[in-house]
């Protein structure tokens, strides 16, 4: 599951509820993979929203689903494989 919100949402808590509602009824018993902006990094180097900001919004939402108390929750950072070209100016 991957979802995109600008960080100054995330961290405004305007979307909380709708996360804790997400993580809080999760099920359980199999693992579920989440992440917060999938590939972030043409975002970041547009100026959309900096590196600081997101890395504080992906730390209120993994404190979310850490408050839901499901094992079966796992954050997921995805970035894109052209990051780990030299060309990419990102590795």
């Amino acid at each position: 599951m991957s979802f995109k919100a600008l960080p100054t949402a995330i961290l405004s808590g305007q979307d909380d509820a709708a996360l804790s509602q997400f993580f809080d009824t999760a099920p359980t018993g199999n693992p579920i993979y989440w992440s917060y902006y999938h590939e972030p990094e043409g975002n970041i180097a547009d100026g959309e929203f900096t590196l600081a900001d997101y890395k504080a919004a992906w730390a209120h939402v993994a404190a979310l689903a850490r408050a839901a108390q499901n094992s079966d929750l796992h954050s997921t950072l995805i970035l894109g494989g052209y990051d780990f070209s030299p060309s990419s100016h990102w590795s």
